[in-house]
């Protein structure tokens, strides 16, 4: 169809020109839910929510068309030589709010196996790029030998959205649960015992972006394409910073720092007073660096003070110190 008609602008140009026999109602919406159909006009939300509307108005047009092939339609009488679907008006799209992001990007995952516009951990990468544990050192790698390979720490930190969950009773009638939780990379598997499953429980729901304390799982390596772990404590990933930053620590190059982002940062920082102490290395016009400590200024990161650090300086100049548990 669009080797014959060009590129469709419409889910309605879409529908009058294929065969609806095959591209039905469950084709359209899992085209639409996989991300196929964007560069239509219009949201996800409302493609989906025109299928039925757009599939009666290209009937109409085909049907139309169809009918007395051999004769000329009523449409195509008279001097105008108006094709059928210039004499009829087209539907409006339904007026309804797209999907958040959550659910656009747990649809693509459903169909596709992977995501496509973006990923539902986008927005906690600066979280768990300073205090998750660095998975990837423990993990072998390909023609690297045993004495190489680092052993995986006792204590992990670990974050990532919870993707599957089973709760069990174990032999002391206690609840307990096997989470699987999935970062950028990897896939965890996360033991959960009746004696730690009642703090537990508040965030184990599927799709909750959390941080999980624990230790390797029992003869469990790092080398599996799922890592084991025992698990001992959780939060969600958005209350991390405030609870677990000791001090921050940020790299300023006074030639590309300007004397009024200088004053914004001061500003922002005193806009969040806390606990945590502030660090600078200053690099001086080439004059060498100067590693000062701020007396004045004390923050509380919470996630959003976090990201708007992290906008403002980069991975490679804004680092944290960890609280110890």
């Amino acid at each position: 169809a669009r080797l014959e008609q060009g590129p469709a602008k419409t889910i309605f140009d879409l529908l009058k020109h294929v065969d609806l026999r095959l591209v039905n109602k469950k084709v359209m919406e899992s085209l639409i839910q996989a991300g196929a159909m964007d560069s239509l006009q219009g949201t996800r939300a409302q493609l989906f929510n025109a299928i039925e509307i757009a599939t009666s108005f290209a009937q109409s047009m085909q049907g139309e068309k169809n009918k007395n092939r051999n004769q000329r339609s009523l449409f195509e009488m008279g001097d105008s030589g108006l094709e059928a679907d210039q004499l009829v008006a087209v539907p409006e799209l339904p007026d309804v709010p797209e999907w958040n992001v959550t659910d656009k990007l747990k649809k693509e995952k459903e169909l596709l196996g992977f995501y496509i516009s973006g990923h539902p951990l986008e927005r906690y990468r600066s979280v768990i790029r300073l205090f998750s544990t660095p998975i990837d050192q423990y993990i072998p790698q390909e023609g690297e030998e045993e004495a190489q390979i680092k052993q995986p720490p006792q204590a992990l930190q670990i974050c990532g959205q919870i993707i599957e969950l089973r709760t069990i009773l174990d032999k002391k009638q206690q609840k307990m649960a096997f989470v699987k939780i999935e970062d950028f990379k990897d896939i965890y598997e996360v033991v959960v015992f009746g004696s730690v499953y009642p703090a537990f429980q508040p965030y184990l729901q599927l799709d909750q972006m959390v941080m999980v304390f624990g230790k390797p799982g029992r003869n469990s390596g790092f080398d599996d394409n799922v890592i084991k772990m025992i698990g001992d404590q959780i939060m969600p990933l958005e209350k991390v910073p405030e609870e677990l930053t000791n001090s921050i620590y940020l790299r300023v190059d006074r030639e590309k720092f300007s004397e009024e982002e200088v004053i914004h940062l001061k500003t922002f920082l005193k806009s969040s007073p806390g606990t945590s102490r502030v660090y600078f290395e200053i690099s001086l016009n080439g004059s060498g660096n100067f590693r000062l400590i701020s007396n004045a200024v004390r923050v509380k990161l919470t996630f959003n003070t976090l990201s708007e650090l992290d906008k403002l300086f980069g991975a490679d100049n804004f680092k944290v110190k960890v609280l110890e548990r």
